[in-house]
């Protein structure tokens, strides 16, 4: 039977949250005959490996071992080069799906070609686990849910007498959705909802950045997405890969869609304290490869007084406005400086220095006939009122 679907799963020390990811996908309404599941256990000292001779699936399985922790950008790689399928879904290892989470991804590839097909943006939470190695934060989140279930509670006791980590939730209990009872909004949902679905909807029309929606915690394209443009960026440690990768096929002119039903919920676990540091790192090399406006528009982001992201697609929206309407030379310095400005951000975020004086990096002369014929230009845009995002954030970024 030909293999439609490839689902690749990298997996770090997540054992047994990968075991819940799999009893879920046991649940898929599309026929287990015409999907695959492919989890790459990238380095893992825990019970992952064991998931092969202490278990068996519906749908073909298959696990590769990478030679120690190569990382998930590598993981996923190698997941790539083993699947079968004509789309490939990534999901995380510890993110538990409904049962129509498949055939919804495949709905939409079957309905429109060089889409991206994406879920994480309105993704729950859940504890299907209670730890010791929790922040507190995660603590307090997860015993105002365990009060509220009595049944759940009374299995937590091991944890409350000797500190043993437990886990909630059977292999029945996950495909009867018993899990949702330990369900919660993550702060970042209400945050896309407002700036993004609310404005733009499920296609993301008007919206200069949808490549921003591509995180592989869910997210699905056809293989020959990435004969064509290539495999993941393997940048080292936390972060980035994903998005490079969206915005790589952004340029090539594939669509984006986001899928709100059915829900996909990640399982909380401990979070390493190096990932924010590991990201910074990697958002500078996605920086450097490309350097473009739309990428370098993210950047607002770290200001100061950050930019709200509907207002930076406003301001990015102005800008092509301008370049598509006005005469080249009338604007030929205010592109340019936009753009120094803005990379100016990056290398002082990256290195730890204060945002300010950004003006100073465009490498213009203060006073001087080049300042002058800048400064006319910013008057141009002001009283064109054409443009009036654009020129708030001229002005904002000329003060910082």
């Amino acid at each position: 039977m030909e293999i439609d679907v490839s689902v690749i799963l990298p997996s770090h020390n997540r054992f047994p949250l990968n075991l819940m990811t799999l009893y879920s996908l046991e649940n898929q309404t599309y026929p287990h005959d015409k999907f695959e599941v492919i989890l790459i256990d990238d380095g893992s000292t825990d019970a992952t490996s064991s998931i092969t001779s202490t278990h068996t699936f519906p749908f073909p399985f298959h696990s590769l071992s990478a030679q120690g922790n190569i990382g998930r950008p590598a993981a996923r790689n190698m997941g790539i080069k083993h699947a079968q399928g004509k789309w490939l879904i990534f999901l995380d290892a510890e993110i538990i799906v409904e049962p129509g989470f498949i055939a919804s991804h495949v709905a939409l590839h079957k309905a429109q070609d060089q889409l991206v097909a994406e879920g994480v943006l309105t993704m729950k939470g859940v504890y299907t686990q209670v730890s010791s190695a929790f922040s507190d934060k995660q603590k307090h989140q997860l015993a105002e849910l365990l009060i509220a279930s009595p049944e759940l509670l009374m299995r937590t006791k091991p944890y409350a007498e000797q500190g043993e980590t437990v886990f909630l939730f059977t292999r029945e209990e996950i495909h009867n959705g018993d899990f949702r009872k330990m369900m919660f909004k993550k702060p970042f949902e209400q945050a896309y909802e407002n700036e993004i679905l609310q404005r733009h909807g499920d296609r993301f029309e008007g919206f200069h950045l949808p490549w921003l929606s591509f995180y592989t915690g869910n997210v699905s394209l056809g293989k020959e997405a990435f004969l064509r443009h290539g495999l993941y960026e393997e940048y080292e440690g936390y972060g980035w890969d994903d998005l490079e990768m969206g915005y790589r096929l952004f340029r090539q002119g594939y669509k984006f869609a986001h899928i709100r039903h059915p829900f996909t919920y990640h399982q909380e676990h401990p979070v390493s304290t190096l990932n924010e540091a590991e990201a910074e790192i990697n958002f500078f090399k996605f920086q450097q490869k490309y350097r473009e406006i739309e990428q370098l528009f993210l950047l607002l982001t770290f200001l100061p007084l950050p930019f709200a992201v509907h207002r930076m697609n406003e301001a990015l929206g102005n800008y092509h406005e301008l370049l598509a309407n006005e005469q080249p030379q009338q604007y030929k310095l205010l592109v340019p400086v936009l753009h120094r400005m803005l990379e100016a951000v990056g290398y002082l975020r990256r290195f730890e220095l204060p945002i300010t004086k950004l003006f100073d990096y465009t490498g213009i002369a203060y006073p001087g006939p080049i300042f002058d014929a800048f400064t006319q230009e910013i008057r141009w845009l002001e009283r064109s009122g054409k443009y009036p995002h654009l020129y708030t954030l001229m002005h904002y970024l000329l003060r910082v």
